[in-house]
């Protein structure tokens, strides 16, 4: 069966499935919630301008200066709950948390307004940022702190991804 994603999920119906309309009130508003893309984007320009243009940077140093931004002056953290809500962008940038694919994924919208080519790499279940360069390529880790490296890193398609934030839920 093919999937066609639209950007919006359907409204869940407001009454109940064996009286549990409470739950699927819930469900919609806070797990189906729309995300406000516009807000979440222009906040992530606001954290990008803060830190400014990377490109000029050796790949080392730009991602540790990305590392040093967004984990020591913008304190984002890992939540380790498994709280839907961890992996929605517009709440993980508001919140200044979220679960670790999706601090990657701010990591990487961040990284490429700043000057930075990053890229989905996976090394076992960790979801890195790598930044690329035609002379090295360098992996970021945007758990604050570090984890010791699980597996071999392979590049990950944005599918892949998407099948791991999923499945994080």
């Amino acid at each position: 069966m093919t999937h066609r994603c639209t950007g919006t999920h359907p409204r869940a119906p407001r009454t109940g499935v064996h009286g549990s309309s409470g739950a699927l009130e819930m469900i919609h508003t806070e797990i189906l919630r729309p995300v406000d893309f516009e807000r979440c984007s222009s906040q992530l320009d606001l954290i990008a301008a803060g830190l400014g243009d990377l490109s000029a940077l050796e790949p080392a140093e730009r991602a540790n200066a990305l590392v040093v931004y967004l984990e020591r002056r913008m304190r984002l953290r890992r939540r380790l709950d498994r709280d839907p809500q961890s992996l929605m962008l517009d709440r993980v940038v508001a919140d200044r948390a979220g679960h670790a694919y999706a601090l990657a994924i701010v990591y990487a919208a961040v990284g490429a307004r700043c000057g930075l080519s990053p890229y989905p790499v996976l090394a076992g279940r960790a979801l890195l940022v790598a930044d690329r360069t035609d002379e090295s390529t360098v992996l970021i880790d945007p758990v604050p702190g570090g984890r010791p490296p699980r597996g071999k890193p392979a590049w990950a398609c944005p599918h892949v991804v998407a099948r791991f934030l999923l499945g994080a839920i």
